[in-house]
């Protein structure tokens, strides 16, 4: 069942046309959705864009109740730019690296009327020790209607 829920939400952000279409204007290709992650090679800045989606822990309250799922989402980008206005200095990694969160924690609510988003954790890496690798974080637990 914990699968099940989890590849439909990789689903859901693999074919999000929203997400897509961000990711082409950015990289020139559709996001790369995986289900877990290889800790022996975990994403690069060659594999960007990239969305991976873990399972944290999972509750269930017999067959007919209700339960929880608790997962993670990480995603990632590449940029080594910088922008300089003044004496302000933005890495615009960072900024991307948000815009593709916002779009995929919106994805996230839309996918399946079985379940609801009931609250999520949403971080972007500021001091990434991976750049030009920048990523983010949705820690989400969804309440799963039967």
């Amino acid at each position: 069942m914990i699968y099940s829920i989890l590849r439909e939400i990789a689903s859901g952000i693999a074919t999000n046309a929203a997400i897509n279409a961000w990711c082409q204007a950015q990289y020139g290709s559709d996001v790369h959705v995986q289900i877990g992650i290889d800790q022996k090679r975990p994403p690069s800045p060659q594999d960007v864009p990239f969305v991976a989606i873990s399972s944290s822990e999972s509750t269930e309250k017999g067959l007919l109740a209700k339960g929880g799922l608790f997962f993670d989402v990480l995603w990632g980008v590449e940029s080594d730019s910088k922008t300089v206005t003044g004496n302000l200095t933005e890495y615009d990694g960072a900024r991307l690296c948000d815009e593709l969160g916002a779009l995929i924690a919106a994805s996230i609510e839309r996918v399946e009327p079985g379940w609801t988003a009931a609250s999520g954790t949403y971080a972007v890496d500021l001091s990434t020790p991976w750049f030009p690798l920048w990523c983010g974080a949705l820690q989400m637990v969804v309440n799963i209607r039967r």
